[in-house]
């Protein structure tokens, strides 16, 4: 049965924060509200999924880019993004698989 700090938290998880924010603002550990929300009987949601994936404007120039044999870095330069950013990108390109 949850006492009312599971509820709190459940409601606090519930509404939209992220199992790490809750902790931090319980000042306890993730692991404890885990613990909570399972007495609470919370489903917890999967880690590190983004609900909308925003489309990459650029993506379609730095794959005719990468092709034609630029490095991330000189492709980052001409779409205004970092090498790093170009790279993460095309990786996670569904179109790349």
């Amino acid at each position: 049965m949850p006492n009312a700090t599971d509820r709190r938290r459940a409601r606090l998880y519930r509404s939209g924060l992220s199992l790490r924010r809750v902790a931090e603002l319980e000042r306890c550990a993730p692991s404890t509200v885990l613990l909570s929300l399972r007495a609470a009987g919370v489903p917890s949601r999967p880690a590190h999924t983004r609900r909308d994936p925003r489309p990459v404007p650029y993506l379609a120039e730095a794959r005719r880019l990468l092709a034609a044999g630029m490095s991330y870095a000189e492709i980052g330069r001409r779409v205004g993004r970092s090498g790093e950013a170009v790279r993460l990108a095309l990786k996670r390109d569904p179109l790349d698989s």
